[in-house]
């Protein structure tokens, strides 16, 4: 993970940042994947403020192990968003040394992969969450759609307009809410790359969706234009997001 996310600044800015399309057409997709039962244990791998996690936990009940290897992002998180059924831990290389194999019940990971540009940190990953679920556990994994490059959406810009983006390229993404902004440099990885890091390191049935506005129930769209204000772009028909779901096989 580049250093960006290890700034203060940075870590508040993230914090303060209105999500709603992310949670509009992205969490919500991903929360789809899981069974509402308060026994449960789930990895959230890259918590950052913690947002997600939650989320998570006040939606299902569900036990919410949530990682990062950022310490701001850890103690905003712990700060902002406590919660009695989250634990915050801050790891390292990364590793999930305090997890035992086959001891967590489902894992998801959001907005991750794109901040890490070397292969095999990826795939390191990877075999640390395939250790730790259960057999028959979902990961489900939401990323910046990079077949969505140079489009602008209602609170984010991802890329440049008419450029062409190799596997591994740095790529801009622009966040924007009530004024202000964040520029973050991602990676790019293309669709097929996910998909082969998620097969080679153990996961099976391997299904990825891509949502736009058309997606959505009307209604919802209605109660987030009426609250927020938004004014929409191109996520009308173009899907600024991916999401990829693997099981431990």
């Amino acid at each position: 993970m580049t250093d960006f996310f290890f700034q203060k600044e940075v870590a508040e800015k993230y914090e303060a940042y209105n999500d709603i399309l992310e949670q509009l057409l992205g969490y919500q997709f991903v929360f789809t994947h899981f069974d509402k039962d308060e026994r449960q244990t789930i990895l959230d791998f890259g918590c950052g403020p913690g947002k997600i996690a939650t989320r998570f936990a006040e939606l299902f009940s569900a036990t919410v192990i949530a990682v990062d290897q950022s310490a701001e992002m850890i103690q905003l998180a712990s700060k902002k968003h406590d919660h009695k059924n989250v634990h915050y831990r801050l790891v390292k290389d990364p590793k999930l040394a305090f997890l035992d194999d086959n001891s967590i019940d489902g894992a998801f990971s959001c907005f991750v992969f794109i901040t890490i540009g070397d292969e095999a940190v990826l795939n390191h990953i990877l075999r640390e969450v395939y250790r730790v679920l259960k057999p028959g556990a979902p990961f489900v994994l939401l990323d910046t759609n990079p077949n969505s490059t140079g489009h602008v959406f209602s609170t984010c810009r991802i890329g440049e307009k008419g450029k062409t983006y190799k596997r591994g390229d740095i790529i801009q993404k622009e966040l924007r809410w009530g004024g202000n902004q964040l520029l973050i440099e991602d990676y790019h990885w293309p669709e097929k790359t996910y998909e082969t890091l998620l097969v080679n390191n153990g996961f099976v049935e391997i299904e990825t969706q891509q949502p736009t506005l058309q997606s959505v129930p009307a209604k919802t769209i209605q109660r987030v234009e009426d609250e927020y204000g938004l004014k929409w772009k191109d996520e009308k028909t173009i899907p600024p997001f991916i999401l990829f779901k693997g099981i431990k096989g």
